[in-house]
């Protein structure tokens, strides 16, 4: 992860080799994992131990065929491998779900990271403030930028505490896939913050990028935690319906009017404010 994290750079291609390393040697470390637990477990245990550890060399022999080829094809061949190692598990969902996986563990490990992604649209909001000189715009963009990462932390780790089963024994699929598209949206939302202060992309795809960012996690959060509430305290279809058709009207305004950027913080706020509350 170390050797991956050092690689990632604007000029990505003067470092592709060493992330190419980086990568084969953490699969590489996951297989083997595998296959130590297939030499000690007994029954579905062993099973599933067999299936990752087998077939996850599959995805890293193809990410690994990348090194013989040139620009856009070798990224082209590394994708597929990662593409195939995300997949694959899907494929043998009725060999895992045998293995359910412990519904309290995996949350808190992936409440960690979601924490941690939290942690960088705080950062935007520091490079806002040290980016421009302190003015009632960019103060006011800070503050509901604040209120903004407040509510979504208030939805997400209420749900997660109180909310949830932790006791429904599944393969943990949803968990994992759903939190990639909770993940996705908060690092989008994070580069977004600084991108609509500093006004770097044009305005339309701007909007497009900030409620694609939203969406993307309103979605993901809404299955995920559907999924694992308790039935009586799962979200209604009308809640459901009022907080989409809410979306929807400030995307649509902000399409049609020209909207500063401080009052598109102000919807985004109002929104996961709405939601934080309406979930919890």
């Amino acid at each position: 992860m170390l050797i991956m994290t050092a690689s990632l750079s604007v000029d990505f291609d003067a470092n592709y080799y060493s992330f190419l390393i980086g990568y084969i040697g953490l699969r590489a470390m996951t297989a083997v994992q595998y296959h130590y637990v297939h030499s000690k477990e007994t029954g579905h245990m062993r099973a599933t131990a067999h299936y990752l550890g087998t077939r996850f060399w599959i995805g890293l022999a193809i990410s690994a065929c990348s090194l013989f080829f040139d620009s856009w094809v070798r990224y082209a061949v590394l994708y597929a491998g990662i593409a195939l190692d995300i997949t694959l598990p899907l494929t043998g969902r009725k060999i895992l779900v045998k293995s359910p996986t412990n519904t309290h563990h995996l949350l808190e490990r992936f409440s960690l990271f979601a924490l941690i992604l939290l942690g960088e649209s705080v950062v935007s909001i520091l490079a806002v403030l040290q980016s421009s000189s302190w003015t009632w715009q960019s103060v006011g963009f800070a503050a509901l930028t604040f209120v903004l990462i407040i509510a979504m932390w208030w939805q997400y780790y209420d749900n997660l505490e109180k909310k949830v089963d932790k006791n429904i024994q599944t393969a943990g699929q949803t968990i994992i896939y759903g939190h990639l598209f909770i993940f996705l949206s908060l690092c989008m939302l994070a580069a977004s913050i600084q991108l609509l202060f500093l006004n770097q992309l044009h305005y339309n795809l701007m909007v497009n990028l900030i409620f694609g960012a939203v969406l993307l996690y309103f979605a993901s959060t809404t299955w995920v935690f559907h999924i694992y509430r308790h039935k009586q305290q799962r979200l209604g279809v009308l809640h459901l319906a009022l907080l989409t058709a809410v979306l929807a009207f400030f995307y649509i305004l902000n399409m049609v009017v020209h909207v500063p950027n401080v009052l598109i913080m102000g919807e985004l706020a109002l929104f996961f404010a709405a939601y934080a509350k309406v979930t919890t």
